[in-house]
């Protein structure tokens, strides 16, 4: 049996423990379109229909429910089996391939991946870093950490960790004391992003008060990616908004300097999605890893 059809197995014994796409979304922390796009799959496989649909309720057929009898004793014999070697780490080996944002790879992986290689030496990490958004239902990924931005209020229990956004530029470029936050944007040009090109206004929260409030801006110069801002920032382009672990060293050494220190800029979500609902014993381990230093506050 193919790794494919086990997920897809998978992916349809939990709609049926859960009795909606939607559920079983939430049990695996993937989107409904991937858990939908599984089932047709899995239909298109077998070449009858699963579940009947009706007044947004779905049950499955006669067909359906003998699939998830074996099916159900399938992915529990593979959680076993993973179950019996997980507590070993010199039992940990294989390729682990993963898939984020540039920015998240360069500023918030490197310090977990070094100290992650130190635990399982025979785990092989492949990081692919792109700046847009991977289907990892349909890829060769065994896992996506995204990034997501989020306000102090919104609580996102997926969450394995929250970063800082900063609002950065070179020491040169910034006015005198005593100017506003408005002031200074409008007189330092903003670096944006090709993926945003229409943005107008950065939202800053006052950090005493936590109001919020909208400051217009203009850019200048469009990047695609957090790493090239932070790099352009660097070299005196203008402010760019970016991840604070990006920037810290230089925050600290004086190459950057925050545009307000009065405001701060929000945060992002990092949050884990695997493709497979039963992952291979490295790709379960290396998530394990992650939420663990999570829950330690680990950054």
């Amino acid at each position: 049996m193919r790794t494919r059809d086990l997920r897809l197995l998978a992916y349809f014994t939990q709609i049926v423990e859960t009795g909606s796409v939607r559920g079983a979304a939430e049990r695996l922390n993937v989107s409904a379109p991937v858990v939908s796009k599984a089932l047709a799959d899995l239909e298109q496989t077998v070449g009858v229909n699963l579940f009947k649909r009706a007044h947004n309720t779905i049950t499955p057929t006669r067909e359906g429910e003998a699939v998830y009898r074996h099916a159900q004793n399938m992915t529990h014999a593979a959680e076993q089996a993973l179950r019996s070697v997980e507590n070993s780490a010199g039992n940990v080996s294989g390729t682990v391939s993963i898939t984020t944002s540039s920015e998240v790879a360069l500023s918030w992986l490197p310090s977990l991946l070094r100290e992650f290689a130190r635990h399982y030496p025979a785990v092989t990490i492949s990081l692919h870093a792109v700046d847009e958004v991977v289907d990892i239902a349909s890829s060769d990924h065994d896992m996506a950490i995204r990034a997501l931005y989020v306000t102090d209020d919104d609580p996102r229990p997926e969450q394995v960790a929250r970063l800082g956004l900063e609002l950065v530029c070179a020491p040169q470029l910034i006015a005198p004391s005593g100017s506003s936050l408005r002031q200074r944007l409008s007189r330092i040009p903003y670096i944006g992003y090709a993926r945003e090109p229409d943005t107008t206004s950065l939202l800053a929260f006052n950090r005493r008060s936590g109001k919020p409030t909208e400051i217009p801006v203009t850019a200048r110069f469009l990047v695609n990616n957090g790493y090239t801002a932070a790099q352009f920032a660097r070299l005196g382009f203008g402010a760019a908004f970016v991840l604070e672990p990006s920037v810290r060293d230089d925050l600290a050494s004086g190459k950057l300097v925050r545009v307000s220190d009065q405001h701060h800029f929000g945060q992002v979500a990092v949050s884990l999605h695997l493709r497979d609902r039963l992952p291979s014993l490295a790709t379960k381990t290396f998530e394990s890893f992650i939420r663990e230093r999570a829950e330690s506050g680990v950054e």
